[in-house]
């Protein structure tokens, strides 16, 4: 079984990308990803590393085998978009054999987000997913989550650069 580390990007598109872990290996990864963190630095957020330092995590990244998947929306405002984009993670859910999802925590969108997965648990026919909500520097599973939903938000060279840590999913409305 897995578990989705969920985070999102929202240029053009709205999207939605959950980084895939086995729960077997959720102390690994967690202990390698902090050994990324910079003196001073509390977790890491794409927005604000140097291109350089991007591309050195994404090659991290890939070498200690994170997989994501990425839900993306067009056509529609942030918050619709957003529970399009989380009904089709949990459409997915099945497919990866996710048991529990992880949200960094959004006060802006707590709410919606817990009553979607609610709603999903109460009308599960094949199991419920547990779900919780983290900040960014309480859960560093979060971060491939942040790094793979900028590059595809950037586009271009910078969607290129995620090579393996793209599962292929394309799950993509507009």
């Amino acid at each position: 079984m897995h578990a989705l580390f969920i985070d999102e990007s929202f240029s053009k598109n709205y999207i939605l990308v959950g980084h895939l872990v086995p729960l077997t290996n959720t102390t690994r990864m967690r202990k390698a990803l902090k050994t990324h963190v910079l003196s001073g630095q509390r977790s890491i957020h794409f927005v604000k590393e140097s291109d350089s330092r991007r591309k050195y995590l994404l090659s991290q990244f890939r070498r200690l085998g994170c997989k994501a998947i990425k839900v993306e929306i067009g056509g529609q405002e942030h918050r619709s978009a957003r529970q399009t984009a989380l009904e089709a993670l949990l459409l997915l859910a099945d497919d990866f054999l996710v048991s529990k999802f992880v949200l960094e925590l959004d006060e802006t969108t707590f709410r919606s987000d817990r009553a979607t997965l609610n709603r999903h648990n109460i009308s599960a026919d094949k199991g419920e997913i547990t779900f919780e909500f983290k900040a960014r520097h309480e859960e560093p599973l979060l971060w491939i989550a942040d790094a793979v939903a900028w590059c595809l938000g950037r586009g271009g060279v910078w969607k290129s650069q995620l090579g393996s840590l793209l599962a292929d999913n394309e799950t993509t409305n507009h």
